[in-house]
């Protein structure tokens, strides 16, 4: 309505037959004024560019998934090979990368919540970017102990970020939602997350203890290894149930805050509960 239309009706034709960086300055204001939603900052577009273009979780799939393999090669080669003190060196090097991309993973996610000014995992795509790095993470905490684990978690997180790239996926960082505007986002949803991070280094370290014990003769190489992702994979399943349940419960807290119930028995509730 009037000052209004005439602005939004002369601006962009003005724009398309004489392009200046002053008239860009005149929309920015405009949309300052008029928005019914904060409009980002300069610093955050321009570092929301920078993101776009170094492209952090896709660069950390590739390391990943090469990296991780690489280094399970190394761990085969050790225990069924040879155990060499330059393969040990090797693998040290290997972990040493896989633990550089996990930083930038992590500086990915901050720049991320820094952004949207909300928790990075509030939508399908970030659940599996935030996943990746739980599972990963729950890999490292163990990395004293065996460096096979460290292989099979990184490994597992190039594979879900890879899934997480793909085009039916939306990336975008945008605003949330009313129902997911709450305190419980952060707290209910990073608990559960880690708790699927345990969990999945329990099924990972499970499969590959069934696939040494295909093996017909255990050296005492095989032996050592087993018991070793036995207790690993042990301690992990308790980590990750105890969260799950945390979890759980924060959940039902948060479902009381936002639809007045704590439990709906709804197909989500219930798939968690099992």
């Amino acid at each position: 309505k009037g000052e209004d239309s005439l602005f939004v009706s002369y601006i962009m034709p003005w724009y398309i037959s004489e392009p200046s960086q002053e008239i860009v300055d005149m929309i920015a204001i405009y949309q300052q004024k008029q928005a019914n939603c904060p409009i980002p900052t300069s610093n955050k577009v321009n570092l929301e560019q920078f993101y776009n273009r170094i492209r952090p979780f896709h660069k950390c799939a590739k390391g990943y998934l090469c990296f991780g393999l690489l280094l399970l090669m190394l761990m085969f080669s050790q225990v069924f090979v040879s155990k060499k003190k330059y393969l040990t060196k090797v693998s040290q090097g290997v972990t040493a990368l896989v633990i550089l991309f996990f930083v930038l993973h992590t500086v990915g996610l901050a720049i991320r919540w820094y952004i949207g000014g909300q928790a990075p995992w509030s939508n399908g795509y970030e659940s599996m970017v935030f996943a990746a790095w739980c599972i990963l993470g729950g890999s490292l905490f163990f990395m004293k102990r065996s460096l096979m684990t460290v292989s099979l978690g990184a490994f597992f997180s190039g594979v879900i970020l890879m899934v997480s790239g793909m085009n039916w996926m939306n990336p975008a960082i945008t605003p949330l939602v009313p129902v997911l505007q709450s305190p419980w986002l952060m707290i209910h949803v990073s608990v559960i997350m880690c708790g699927y991070g345990f969990l999945a280094m329990g099924f990972l370290l499970g499969t590959m203890g069934m696939i040494l014990m295909t093996f017909p003769k255990w050296t005492p190489t095989v032996r050592s290894r087993l018991e070793e992702i036995a207790v690993i994979n042990e301690i992990s399943l308790l980590l990750g149930l105890s969260l799950m349940t945390a979890g759980t419960f924060l959940g039902a807290i948060w479902a009381n805050e936002s639809s007045g119930r704590y439990w709906g028995w709804d197909p989500k509730e219930t798939r968690a509960l099992i």
